[in-house]
């Protein structure tokens, strides 16, 4: 009876233990962060690996073409390249607390 309880005890111990790390991990892909740039190359992009997007930089010859939708473009280019980027890096880290196996969920 009481092996029951040690082994739940232990369970519980160790779900402690990997909430925390998946705490840790989680405040350092916020600090991670991964440059994107646009297929023209006229834009770039730096997001966090918890997805924050905290910097856009446009070449000033792109704005000076005066068309809004070459520079839309080449920001979403950019955004989703980085997006792409992070989310490899956030999946590899979650998947390292997770021992390798793909839980859904805790992966992004």
């Amino acid at each position: 009876m009481f092996g029951k309880l040690g082994d739940m005890a232990g369970m519980l111990k160790k779900a402690r233990e990997m909430q925390e790390n998946m705490g840790k991990a989680q405040n350092e892909l916020a600090e991670i962060e991964v440059k994107g740039v646009s297929d023209c190359g006229n834009a770039e992009v730096v997001v966090t690996c918890d997805m924050r997007l905290t910097a856009v930089t446009i070449k000033k010859e792109c704005v000076e073409s005066g068309d809004s939708e070459i520079v839309a473009a080449a920001i979403l280019s950019a955004v989703n390249n980085a997006l792409e980027v992070a989310k490899l890096n956030a999946k590899e880290k979650m998947s390292e607390l997770a021992g390798g196996f793909d839980i859904p969920g805790l992966t992004t």
